[in-house]
Parts: structure tokens; C-alpha cells; sequence
């Protein structure tokens, strides 16, 4: 409705995951080049979770679009039977035709099985991403883990990222699938953008959509955008598609805080304080117990677990800054580790380089002088009409289909670098030049001239 008023080329804050508006922030950048890492290094399980809308499906896609020479299989309903999840996916990898005759479970394996032994000999990757995946039942997530045994001497046969909101955390610490997650080498966790990111967000996603820069936001509506959505971007997408709808009713470009909120009453959103909010919530002052009683209530909890609080608060400090520091180095050697992957690819991309240099410089060039065209006897005192010289034989061929209708018969002769395009054997110039001038009265081969044979084929 209001991508003509904006000049815009498509909706800038749809909520399908289009891997083109892509927004690199610091958690999102972070947790892509971690997930690109794992994949290459062929550590086989990966995870990616987060809160809803904050982009889970969105990385994947990415995920899919950055990875060459690989074989894919996104799973996007969790609420499957193992035996389809395994045809789900033997039909993503063409393995198998949707509508084929029905196979045992084990025969989809084997078939699996086979087809990424192929692959891996072809020097290509196979991936399985399952979206919602907190929602898989049980015996399917074993069927999962199962997969993951798909694997050589060397390494991992198959990829699979399960992505899925945070309970799929707690899920996998469930005692029944312990041996699956301790499988998992790489674990990624969406956070909702920072308050500096949102207008960078904004501004990138209307530039992706054909924005010239003359869409604004004001400072006030973007500090209200930020409270409502908290950084969501699924949040922030539809406070903003609300908002240019109102901005075109009102026939402005710039997007103020009066537009915003009545995007956000639209909306029905709340701030996360209001969210937090408990009916029946009664302040103290509203309390029927009275404050003196309720300060010794305090004062004797307080006083029973201050002891043992005071027991146990350097043993607490200690572990805990032992965790810090384990989850600091395992973060360093991570980074650590998607840099030295970076530079390697920058190095082979240099070889290669140099490589196809020192070949081009070891090649012997061509000699420059032109070579004598051989002239037919009965040929040599011909005249003809010369069309034009082309560089490849393809070219002066393709330009002969423009001369139907003409009686004479057209030639390409190579002439040194070249290829000549002539019209005819004449043995009179004049009689050349009459049938020339009668195309050239037709709006045909202007520019063509009339030679001998000697002279229309033969370089200068």
C-alpha cells in the first residue's frame, strides 16, 4: 500500500525470514560465523536457540545461502514420526521421490548412509537444519542422535543444527538425552539487539528495501520502538510496518513519536515492566499487615539464612569465577578458532592467485606478426563485397543471418587476429559496386566497401 508514497522496491519489515535483510549485529554476527565454523570443521551437532522473534529462522536461511557444494535438508515441522522425519528428509536431498514406495526405516538409512559416502568423496557437505526443534518428541531426537553415527574413520558424515527457543536447552539436559548432548560441540544463543542497534537495524532494512535515506525515524520513536519491542526484531518489524502505514496516511516520510504510539496501541503492545506486572499486585502501604511487623518478619528471615549465606559465600565466589573463566576461554579459543579458519580461507583464495599468475607469465605468447592468407589463383584478380572483419569465427557466422533474400554467397575467411565477412564473386568491379549500392538503397550493409579478394582478407 505504501511502497510507491516511500519509494520502495518491497515490504521492508515483513516477517518472513528473507536471508537478503540479514542484520549483522553483534550477537547475530557472532553466533553465524561460530555456526559456519562448526559446520566446516564437520563437528557434527550444532544448536542455535533464542527467544521467539529473535531471528532463529532467519540465520538458518543464511546459514543455507553461505554454504557452497553442500546438500541440504531444513526440517520445519517438529511434529513428526521417525519414520517421517527420515523420508522428510531423504526428499530434501533427493535421495527419494515424494510419493515412492514406502521404506523400512532401515532401508532409508542405508540409503542415507550411501549417499553421503558419495558425498563426502565428492568433496561436498550434507546439512540437516530442524527448526522448532523443542518441540521434538523423544524417540525422535534419539532417531537424531542415531543419524550422527553416519560417520567415517576421519569425521562426520552429516551436519545437524537443532534450532528451537530456550526450553530446548532444558530439554536437552534431560536424563534421557544426555548422550546427545554431550554430542553437541557448538551451541549459539540469539540475544535481542541492543538499544544502539535498533535505528541501525531500521535504517539497514529500509536500504535493503530500495530506500534512497528519505524515510526517517525520529530519536523519540525510536526510544519508544526500543521499549516495546526490547529488541526483539520480529517486535520491531511490526511496530515499524504499523508505523509507515500510519506515516503514508498522514502523507510524511518522517516517522515521529505520535505515529509510533499509535502503531503501538494498534498493537496492544506492553513494556516489559508492565508485562512483569502480577494481578492483585499490593503495594506495602495498601498492606493490611502493618509495617513494624512486617520489618520484624524481615529482620528474623533475614538474621536464619544470613549464617549460612555467610557460610557459603567464598565457596559460591569461587565457583563462580571459576566459571567465568572456563566459559571466557572456551569463548577465546572459539574466536580463536573461527579466525584461524578466516585466514586460512584468505590464504588458499591468495595461492590460488599467485598460482594462476605464475601460469599466465609461464605461458608462451602468441607470435604478433600476422600470417600470410593463402589467395586461390581464380581468385586473385576477384572482386567482392567486404561486410566487416570480426574477431571470432561465431560472430561473423551469426552476422550471415542478416543477408537472407541476397542472391549472392556470403564467405568467412580467417585473416590473422580476424575473421572477413564477404559478399560474392564478381569479375567486374563495377558490377560489385551496382549490386552494393542496390542493398545499400535497401537500408542494407552500410559501411561495406568493394575489394579484390587480395585486399578483403588480407591483414594490414
Amino acid at each position: 500500500m505504501y511502497l510507491e508514497f516511500f519509494g520502495l522496491k518491497e515490504k521492508p519489515f515483513s516477517l518472513t525470514p528473507d536471508p537478503k535483510f540479514f542484520f549483522q549485529s553483534e550477537t547475530h554476527k557472532t553466533n553465524l560465523d561460530l555456526a559456519l565454523y562448526g559446520i566446516k570443521a564437520r563437528e557434527g551437532f550444532l544448536v542455535i536457540t533464542g527467544a521467539i522473534g529473535t531471528g532463529k529462522t532467519t540465520i538458518c536461511r543464511t546459514i543455507l545461502g553461505r554454504m557452497e557444494k553442500t546438500h541440504s535438508a531444513l526440517i520445519l515441522n517438529p511434529f513428526l514420526s521417525e519414520e517421517e522425519l527420515l523420508e522428510s528428509i531423504l526428499h530434501d536431498f533427493g535421495i527419494m521421490e515424494k510419493g515412492a514406495q514406502k521404506l523400512t526405516k532401515q532401508e532409508m538409512i542405508d540409503r542415507l548412509n550411501q549417499f553421503l559416502l558419495d558425498t563426502s568423496k565428492a568433496g561436498e557437505n550434507a546439512l540437516i537444519i530442524i527448526d522448532e526443534a523443542q518441540n521434538l518428541p523423544l524417540p525422535v531426537l534419539e532417531q537424531i542422535r542415531i543419524l550422527s553415527n553416519l560417520e567415517t574413520d576421519k569425521e562426520k558424515l552429516l551436519q545437524i543444527i537443532l534450532v528451537g527457543q530456550l526450553g530446548l536447552l532444558r530439554l536437552l539436559k534431560s536424563p534421557q538425552l544426555k548422550q546427545l548432548d554431550q554430542r553437541i560441540s557448538v551451541k549459539c544463543q540469539l540475544s535481542p539487539l541492543k538499544k544502539e542497534e535498533v535505528q541501525r537495524y531500521i535504517e539497514y532494512r529500509l536500504m535493503v528495501a530500495g530506500s534512497a535515506g528519505g524515510i526517517t525515524f525520529s530519536p523519540e520513536s525510536l526510544e519508544l520502538i526500543y521499549e516495546y519491542s526490547m529488541g526483539i526484531p520480529r517486535l520491531i518489524n511490526l511496530i515499524c510496518d504499523r508505523a509507515l502505514l500510519g506515516a503514508y496516511t498522514l502523507q510524511s516520510t518522517s516517522i515521529e513519536k505520535e505515529t509510533v504510539e499509535k502503531a503501538i496501541e494498534n498493537l496492544k503492545l506492553e513494556k516489559k515492566e508492565q508485562k512483569m506486572k502480577m494481578p492483585g499486585f499490593t503495594s506495602f502501604a495498601s498492606s493490611r499487615v502493618s509495617m513494624p511487623v512486617l520489618i520484624a518478619g524481615i529482620v528474623i528471615a533475614v538474621t536464619a539464612i544470613g549464617f549460612l549465606i555467610f557460610q557459603n559465600i567464598q565457596g559460591l565466589r569461587a565457583k563462580s569465577a571459576k566459571r567465568t573463566l572456563e566459559s571466557r576461554l572456551r569463548q577465546l579459543n572459539l574466536a580463536r578458532q573461527v579466525e584461524k579458519s578466516r585466514l586460512e580461507e584468505e590464504l588458499k583464495t591468495l595461492q590460488k592467485q599467485v598460482e594462476e599468475l605464475s601460469a599466465k607469465a609461464s605461458t608462451p605468447q602468441p607470435a604478433t606478426s600476422t600470417p600470410a592468407v593463402a589467395i586461390p589463383p581464380e581468385l586473385r584478380g576477384v572482386y567482392t563485397i567486404l561486410i566487416g572483419a570480426f574477431k571470432d569465427k561465431e560472430s561473423a557466422v551469426q552476422r550471415t543471418s542478416g543477408l537472407k533474400g541476397v542472391q549472392q554467397k556470403a564467405y568467412v575467411i580467417a585473416s590473422g587476429k580476424d575473421y572477413r565477412l564477404v559478399l560474392g564473386q564478381f569479375k567486374e568491379r563495377n558490377e560489385a559496386e551496382t549490386v552494393l549500392q542496390s542493398l545499400q538503397t535497401r537500408g542494407e550493409l552500410a559501411g561495406a566497401k568493394v575489394l579484390t579478394f587480395s585486399e578483403a582478407v588480407i591483414t594490414d
